[in-house]
C-alpha cells in the first residue's frame, strides 16, 4: 500500500505530465526505448495512432497503452504475430481486462514484480508453444 507522500509524488506527476508522457517517462527510466508508430515494420501507422506506448530493450517489445484506428479488424493479432516474426517478443504491461481475457485465452503467462506502488508492474508473456505457433503464421 503506497504511503499518502509517495501517491501524491505521483498524482502531481501525472498532473504535470499528462499521463501520455507519464508513461514514456516511466519507460525511459526503466531503461526502454521508445518505438514511433510507423517507424518498423510490424508497427505499421495504417493500424496505430501516433499517441500509443511501446517500448523496447533487446529483443523485448512492452505494449503498455495501446489502441487501434479500427479496433476489431485484427491489429493486435497482427502486430503480435509481427513482432514475434521479427525475432522479438511482446510484452503485455498491465492490460485493460478485456486484454487480460485474451491474453487468459491465448495462454500466456501473468508475472507480477516489484515491492511497492511505484515499482509494481503487471505482465503478460506469451508461451513458448504461442510463439512456435505465430513463427510460422502469415501476417496478411
Amino acid at each position: 500500500m503506497p504511503t499518502g507522500i509517495e501517491l501524491l509524488t505521483i498524482l502531481e506527476q501525472v498532473f504535470e505530465l499528462g499521463p501520455y508522457n507519464m508513461l514514456l517517462q516511466c519507460e525511459k527510466e526503466r531503461g526502454f526505448e521508445i518505438v514511433e508508430t510507423g517507424s518498423v515494420p510490424w508497427l505499421p501507422a495504417a493500424d496505430w495512432p501516433n499517441d500509443i506506448v511501446i517500448t523496447q530493450k533487446g529483443k523485448e517489445i512492452r505494449i503498455v497503452a495501446i489502441y487501434a484506428k479500427r479496433p476489431g479488424n485484427g491489429a493486435f493479432r497482427r502486430l503480435i504475430t509481427a513482432i514475434i516474426q521479427a525475432g522479438m517478443v511482446p510484452v503485455i504491461v498491465t492490460p485493460v481486462h478485456e486484454m487480460r481475457d485474451t491474453m487468459k485465452r491465448w495462454g500466456w503467462k501473468q508475472k507480477l514484480t516489484g515491492t511497492n506502488f511505484h515499482d509494481r508492474e503487471e505482465t503478460w508473456h506469451p508461451s513458448e508453444d504461442f510463439i512456435r505457433k505465430h513463427s510460422l503464421k502469415e501476417t496478411c
